[in-house]
Parts: C-alpha cells; structure tokens; sequence
C-alpha cells in the first residue's frame, strides 16, 4: 500500500535539487559515472549513469551534451532521461548476517547501525522489511512503514549457524517483488562471511532476479573475514553500490548514505539505444559527457566505459540467400557464373569458408574474382576437397543490400559438339562471427548448339474441332519446348503447354477450340525463346453440327398457331430440314419447304394433338438430329350451372349444387358480387363443384354466385344463383326482477323481433299456457317466487333471455314473545323477541312510549333503578306490515342487608381504573383495574357484559375471604363501546344477606 509522502520534506527537497540546476560554478568539471549497463530487455540497452558538477549532480541533460559509441562505432539514436527532481519514497529490504561469526560486537554494532537507518525513514512515505539468515532465512519483519516493529525485528537477532548468504538475498529481493509499493526499491545486504549454505538462490540467480524487476542491492562488509568479489559484482551489476564497514560511525555513515542515494532517486539518468545482433558478444559501451556541447557552466569533459555480454538467440540471425547463376554457352569454353545475394541485408558475411563442388569431367574450374563486386578486396584462398574446392574469406566486409558477392570463371569441357548440362553446388558456408545465416542454392552450366523445326500439322490440313491432333517437331540441345496457337494468323497467342520435353518430339492435341480458318501453331524452346518453330500458313478448324437449343414440346390452344424452333451450329454453317411424323415416331418424313429454324403452324385442331416433329442438321463434319418435340392442342372449355335462389338463416350453412356441366377445363373457381358491388370476385379457396356458405351475414343478402372454368385457352362463366338471408330472433328488451308483498301482482315482459313464439319457464320447468311476451301472476304466494326465462324462436333458432328473480315477501310473525321479570335495584335484566320475515325491524315501548336507541330484538336494562319498573312492548315490522308482541311487566325492589342500606352491606364494587379504557400501561395493550371488598368469606361472581346483556368475560368466580381484591379485564379484543360489569356475592353466614352491585365500563378508540 503506498502511503502518503511528507510533503513539506519533499518541497524543501525539490526546492534544493531546484537551486542546483541554477548555479553552476564556472571552473567546475564534468564528473561523469556509468553505474549500471541493463541488457535484459536487448536489444533496448540502457545506461545508469550518474553527471556531477562541483560535486553536485546535473539533471537538466541534452542529447546534444553526449557521445555513446558501442564498440568504437558512434551511436546515432539515443535517448535521455532523467528521474523526477523530488525525493523518492523507497522500499528498502535489510538482509542482515546472523551466522555464528557475528556473535557479539559485531551484531551489536549492525543492530545499532541498521536502526540508525531506521530512524531515517519517513513513515508517512518510506518502508522497509527486515530479513536474517544463517543456515536457514526468516523473514523477521514483512514490508511495513511501523519504525517501532522494524527495530523491534532487529533487537530480537540472535547470532548462530553457517552463512546462507544468496538465499537471504534472493528472500530479500522476493520481499520486494511481492509487497514493495513504493519507486525506489533496494536491498541493502550487511554480512561479516562468504555464502557457505544457500539450496535455492545463487549469485547469478540473485544478479537475474534482481536485474529482471530493477532492484538495486547494495552491499555492506563489515570486518575482515567478508568475501569481497561477490558482494562488489552484485552491487556492480544490479546498480547498487559496495561499501565497507571497519567501525560501527562509519557503518552509521554507510548507511546514511544509502538511504541518500536512494531517497535521491539514485540520482542517476538514463542512456537507451538498441543494439542489434544477438550473437552472445561481450560488447564495449563508451559514453562521453561535455561532447560535441560542453555542458552549461561545467567546462571540459569526461568519459567512461563498461562492458556488457549481449545474449545468444541464432534463431533470430538474419537469412542471406546465396545462390550461383544458371548460365548457357552455345559454344562451351570459358564460362562465367556470378555468385550471388539475393536478399538485403546489413551486417557481417565474412570471414567464411564455403565449398564448390562440380563434376570435373563437364566442367574445371578455372578462377574466383571478387574485383568490382562485394567481396572486392577480401582476401581469397582455396584448396582441394573431394569433388570441387574449399575456400576461405578472411578478414571482415560488413556487407549492405544485395548483388554479385564475386564470379566463378569453369572451362567447359568438349564431348565432340554434345548438348550437355552441368550442375554446380555451394555448400557449407560458415562463418566466425556475425548475424548472418547463409542459405545456399546451387548453379547450372549448360552447352551446346540448340535447334528447332516443327513437321506437323500439315497447313493445308482441315480439323474438325474436337479430334485430336499430334503435333509434331524435332529439337537439338532443348530441354523443354512451349506449344503456342494463334487464331488470327500469328498476330496473338496462347500457350497450349509451356514445358514439353523436347525430347518427345510429340504432342497430342485436341483441338477444343472456336472453329476458324485462320490457325497456327508455334514451337518455343523455353531455356531459349529464340528458338522458334511455326507452321508456314493458316489450316482451318471446322465444327460438326451442334443443337445448340433443341426444339421444345408445344401446347397450343385449339384454333391457335403453334411455334416450332431450334438454334443449331456448326463450321461451316449446316443445313437445316424440319420432320414429322404421324405414327408416334415410328418414321418421320420432311416436311415441305420448312428449311429454317423456326417452324410455324397456322389454327392447329384437336386432330393434330399429338404430332411429332424434329430437325436434320448436316455439314462436312457429320450429321445429327435434334430431339423430338411433341404437339398437344388444348380444346376450348364449357360450362353450365342451372341458376337458383338459396335461402339461409343468418349463421347458417348452405350449398350451391345447380347441376354443374363442365367440359375441357384445368381450372374452375366460384366468384362473388355482393348487392352494392359491380364486378365479380374470385372467392379464395372456393374451386370445387359445390360452393358451400358458411355462417351467413345479414349484408350477404342478395349477393350473386357464378361458377368461372377455364384451361389456359378461355375462361367461361356460368349463369348466377343469389342468396338470400333470414335473421335469428333478437331480444331487444330483457325481462326484469320482481320483488312484491305475498297477495301482490306479478308482470314479467319480453321484447323481441324476428319472433315467431314464447316459451317462459320457472327454475327450468316450462310454464304450461305461457306463450306470449308476458307473463302475469295474478296473486303472489311464497311458491312462485324463483328463477323466471323466456325462450323466444323462429325457424332460424331461438334466444334466451337472462333470468330474473322474483321475490316473494311476507308480513313479520313473533315465535317468542319477552317474558316479564323481577329484579333488584342495580341487577341487569334481558328482554328478548324472536320473530321470522325479511328485513325485520325492531322498536321497544315502555309504558306506552317509544324508547330511545331500543332497536335490537334484545332490550337490556343495567344497572336497574326503581324508576325502570312498567310494562314493555317490543313492535316488528317490515316492508310488508307489522306485529306487536305481548306485554311484559319489570318490578324493581330494594336489597338491603340486615336493614341496613346497600352501602353499608359490607360488599363495595369500586369505579374501574382507568376509565374511559383506552391503550393503558397496566402491562401494555387495553387494561384496567376493578377492584371490591368482601366483608366475609363467600362465593363471588364478577362478570362482564355488553350494552346488550351478552356476557363478554367472566373475572372472577370462587369462594373468598373477607378482604380486599383487584380484578384485571383484558379488553384488548373488545370493540369500542359501553360495557357493564357486575359483581354478586352469596356469604356463607347468615348475618349477611346476598349482594348485587353493578357499574358501567368505557372502552374507547
């Protein structure tokens, strides 16, 4: 995880680096370092360098202030870069020593040392990790920017082992890798030994690793038994730094040091340019700082150099493709043959050997020359081998683009005049040093006088095309000959063959070409086009006849012409001759004057059906004759439908038959004029002799039907039918329900047009005589109240209304009249009513007045008072009259105990608390508190009723001492409302006597 870099240090940091770039003394001189040469990613090579002036360093480079020269030759593109002018923050690994050999003042002095650099780092930017080794390696403390955990790791070291140097730097490195976040990675090694027990890094391993992920690692010796030349090449080659330590002040300072170089950004630059050539080299990199431009203020120059081993990859070498010329002599002798490059290419070809092998009884070799050539210079030597010669280049000849490396002169030798080939081979070139990869191909010498002359075919020669033909010629000293034809007399060609031993002396031709009189043929040599052979005048290709269309089947319409044709070919032109034949094709005969390619026939008739008929071609080149054409004449058709008028319901399904007569058609199809149309139309699909209509409409009234047949020579028509359309009954009105008092009139009415009768029913039973569109019941009794339909119908179908209800209502009647009662002040009485009949309503009187909100067939009185004592009457009615029910009579007396007034009984029922009961916190949800006293032992009943008299809860019922009590209503599933509770009690002793007391509960929202 990056962390935050301390801003005002870094400020401060850039302003100094800044004020650097401005002064510059006048006598100072160029200091020029070159830390590290980074061939990992060759061929891009790049360069750390480091440019002091008067000890401080320079980052304000130019291209123009340097010269880079890789092997003593200049490099022309090169690139600059210097790294950002701020501190950097820095990811540091500490791979300290704890083999046995620093037990003591040596770690101590590298524990305090390595804190010392600790306490360098900026914990809002820097991290480090900390790791040891001796025989084995701990990672003492992961990447962290936690000061006190890093010293921590260091103060818990403890001296013991052997020296696993490499795997504690590779560890270190790996640390890196995985957990470094910030830009200036480092290791920082610190060892007193020499590796003596790594298994999993080496050296060069380490070297690798380190190079592959640009780390540096810097390394410390301390004492006098460190081994040197490991920890100074790691540090050389990895661009670190080696240092040593005799004392723990200048291992302090060594580390200090350190950091500054890294916190720096190493204060290095960068040099890149591409090398090339991956032949495993050790190469000389040269840099001069101050030239061609000495730097501003900083006069003079200063140069450096370092070496750097390019890698090895000969599959990535250049191809160069060598080959020796072919080359003819017609006389033989001295023979010149090039050995050429035929490729560009840009690097080192030389020095090499190669060898030449030839057959010594064709050809002798007689010299190599390179003057004027690319090998112009080099100097040349040979020897004999077995089968030719082996020679050597020596010295180097960087060789660009392509052409004549130098020219091998060969005598040919004589075998008295014979034509004669000689192959020449190039083998094994090899060569010390460079990019090169030699790809050889072989020449050829070839002698001799060649001769040409061709014998056939003859030009005063007819060919008829297609037969084949063989050309004949005699050749000397060709290998290969090209066969030519023209077709215009020589002006133009085409190759037949292009490579025709000329051995064979012969060539079969088809001649599948245009016919023409104007042909040719030419002989080429083809390893010397100036040998050639040709007929002396034009031949003519002729063609046999050829039908080209042959003549097609023709129907013809009766009383029609009829057409005959056919296309026909030939070189020359052939005649033409029509025949017919009358007897299925058992003889034809020619037909008179009919020499042409079409043939006509005027009005054919059904007698001619079935004539055939074919042409006689002829020319020079044969005869032919064309396939044979058939003649079909096609009668005119005829049709007949008896017209009639269809009637249909509408919805309906019908036929329209007509006795259908028909004769000579291939198609037939029923068409349709509607009433407001003025053509007819094809109706899809409709081809048969019987045209059926399906679910007739109403608009298909009066349309016309006609049947249209025909064979592709005429279409007919028959005579029309016409259609004609009857409605379905329609209920315009619905019938609608009835409610009526028993004793009342019943009408039921249906309106409906296109009707012929009425049929009513009641619950799915027909009504006998109710055949109109209503129906009256005259005096309604409960047994004709139900379910009521009509069914209204004409000879297209019927249609029923919906059912409608009638209902049948009768006066109310009592079944149970109130009883009287009796009862104490403060009791709770019940008078209640049951009657039967619909919609009944109720109304209490008392002592002949109405009373008020009295309107359930349950009265309630509660708590009862003397002033509720009197007669009682409850009216019901209904729609259809009223009823009164008998009197009940309520008396109301005084319960007192042993003379004493109902207060001082002993027996008090206190007022609920709360009330109005509402949401209460007497446990949560709707609860209230009753609470009552007892003066002696005895059964209590304390219950709970509605404004109705319905007994809703029962609280409290059991025997009791005498005492207090406190009863808790739930009434969290009572609705809102008045209720009443009432307590009665019964003692056991006979000095009191029975009590009743009730009180009135609100339950609100």
């Amino acid at each position: 995880m990056r962390r935050k870099t301390n801003k005002t240090g870094m400020k401060a940091g850039l302003s100094a680096l800044l004020l650097l770039f401005v002064l510059y003394p006048v006598a100072a001189q160029p200091e020029l370092k070159l830390r590290w040469i980074d061939a990992s990613a060759f061929p891009t090579i790049t360069n750390y360098i480091t440019v002091k002036c008067d000890q401080l360093y320079r980052y304000n480079l130019d291209r123009s202030n340097f010269t880079v020269k890789e092997n003593g030759v200049p490099v022309q593109d090169f690139t600059i870069s210097c790294p950002p002018q701020f501190p950097c923050c820095i990811s540091a690994a500490l791979v300290l020593d704890r083999s046995g050999s620093m037990n003591g003042a040596p770690l101590d002095s590298m524990k305090s040392g390595v804190k010392s650099f600790i306490d360098l780092l900026d914990v809002t930017c820097d991290e480090a990790a900390v790791v040891s080794f001796s025989s084995n390696v701990t990672t003492d403390v992961p990447v962290t920017s936690d000061t006190a955990v890093l010293k921590a790791g260091v103060d818990a070291l403890v001296a013991s082992g052997s020296t696993a140097l490499w795997d504690g730097t590779g560890v270190g490195i790996t640390e890196l890798i995985d957990h470094g976040t910030q830009g200036c990675r480092g290791v920082i090694v610190t060892t007193d030994g020499g590796d003596n027990s790594s298994t999993v890094y080496s050296l060069d391993t380490c070297i690798a690793l380190a190079q592959r992920n640009k780390i540096r690692v810097f390394t410390v010796a301390v004492g006098n038994g460190a081994i040197l030349p490991p920890l100074q090449r790691i540090a050389d080659e990895t661009g670190g730094a080696f240092f040593r330590a005799n004392s723990l002040d200048e291992l302090r300072g060594i580390y200090k040091q350190i950091y500054t170089i890294m916190h720096q950004n190493y204060g290095e630059c960068t040099i890149t340019f591409e090398s090339s050539c991956p032949d495993g080299s050790t190469r000389t990199v040269e840099i001069i700082a101050g030239s061609p431009v000495e730097f501003p203020g900083c006069a003079g120059s200063d140069s450096v150099s370092r070496t750097y081993t390019a890698p090895y990859r000969p599959n990535e070498f250049a191809p160069a493709f060598i080959s020796l010329d072919s080359v003819r002599s017609d006389a033989g002798g001295l023979v010149s043959v090039p050995l050429r490059l035929n490729n560009d290419i840009d690097g080192l070809l030389t020095p090499a050997t190669f060898r030449l092998r030839y057959d010594p009884t064709c050809v002798q070799w007689v010299s190599f020359n390179t003057e004027g050539a690319k090998f112009d210079g080099l100097s040349v030597t040979f020897t004999g081998t077995q089968g030719g010669l082996e020679f050597t280049l020596t010295g180097e000849r960087r060789i660009t683009g392509h052409g004549v490396l130098g020219v091998f002169q060969f005598r040919t030798v004589d075998m008295y005049g014979a034509c004669r080939e000689c192959k020449i081979l190039l083998e094994g070139w090899s060569m010390e040093k460079g990019c090169i990869t030699p790809v050889l191909g072989g020449g050829l010498i070839s002698f001799g006088v060649p001769a040409l002359s061709l014998s056939a075919p003859d030009p005063a020669s007819e060919i008829c095309r297609g037969s084949s033909v063989q050309i004949k010629w005699e050749a000397k000293c060709i290998d290969n000959v090209a066969i030519l034809l023209s077709n215009d007399g020589g002006i133009s060609w085409t190759t037949l063959a292009s490579a025709v031993p000329a051995k064979d002396g012969a060539w079969p031709w088809t001649a599948n070409v245009a016919p023409g009189n104007r042909y040719r043929i030419r002989i080429i040599g083809t390893n010397d086009t100036t040998l050639v052979a040709e007929t002396a005048s034009d031949f003519s290709i002729t063609s046999a006849p050829l039908v080209q269309q042959q003549p097609s089947d023709v129907t013809a319409c009766e009383k029609t012409q009829a057409v005959f044709s056919a296309v026909v070919s030939g070189f020359p032109a052939p005649g033409i001759q029509w025949q017919v034949s009358t007897d299925g094709g058992a003889t034809f005969v020619d037909m008179s004057g009919q020499k042409a390619s079409v043939l006509s026939l005027p009005s054919v008739t059904i007698t001619q059906s079935g004539t055939l008929y074919r042409v006689r071609v002829s020319n020079d080149c044969g005869e032919i004759y064309s396939d044979v054409a058939a003649l079909t004449v096609t009668p005119l058709p005829t049709v007949a439908v008896t017209p009639q008028f269809v009637s249909l319901c509408v919805g309906g399904t019908g036929s329209l038959i007509g006795r259908v007569q028909v004769q000579n058609q291939t198609f037939q199809q029923w068409q349709k004029k509607d009433v407001t149309a003025t053509t007819y139309q094809d109706i899809p699909g409709e081809t048969r002799d019987t045209l059926v209509i399906t679910a007739a409409a109403v608009n298909q009234s009066g349309t016309r039907y006609r049947l249209a047949v025909g064979n592709g020579c005429d279409t007919v028509y028959s005579q029309p039918s016409i259609l004609g359309i009857k409605d379905i009954p329609l209920i315009q009105q619905q019938p609608l329900d009835v409610s009526v008092c028993e004793g009342d009139s019943v009408i039921l009415r249906v309106i409906a047009s296109n009707t012929t009768a009425y049929r009513w029913e009641k619950d799915g039973t027909a009504i006998s005589g109710a055949d109109s569109s209503i129906l009256v019941l005259p005096a309604a009794s409960m047994k004709d109240a139900g379910a009521y339909m009509v069914t209204v119908v004409n000879t297209c179908g019927s249609v029923s209304s919906k059912a409608v209800r009638v209902e049948v209502t009768s006066g109310p009647a009592i079944a149970n009249h109130p009883a009287s009662r009796s009862a104490s002040v403060g009791d709770t009485v019940r008078f209640e009513v049951r009657a039967s009949g619909v919609g009944l309503q109720y109304q209490w009187w008392k002592d002949g007045a109405a009373l008020g909100g009295a309107q359930d067939s349950v009265l309630v009185i509660g708590p009862v008072r003397k002033g509720d004592e009197g007669k009682y009457v409850v009216v019901v009615r209904n729609k259809c009259g009223f009823v009164r029910s008998d009197t009940a009579y309520l008396s109301v007396t005084v319960t007192s105990i042993a003379g004493m007034p109902e207060s001082a009984s002993g027996v008090v029922l206190f007022q609920n608390y709360p009330n109005p009961l509402g949401n209460t916190p007497l446990g949560g949800g709707r609860r209230t508190a009753i609470t009552y006293t007892l003066p002696t032992k005895g059964r209590a009943v304390l219950r709970v009723f509605s404004i109705r008299g319905k007994e809703v809860a029962t609280l409290v019922d059991a025997v009791m001492r005498a005492g207090r009590y406190v009863a808790v209503l739930d009434a969290s599933a009572l609705r809102p409302g008045v209720y009443y509770y009432r307590l009665e009690f019964i003692p056991d002793s006979q000095s009191f006597k029975p009590v009743i007391q009730t009180r009135k509960l609100v339950i609100t929202q």
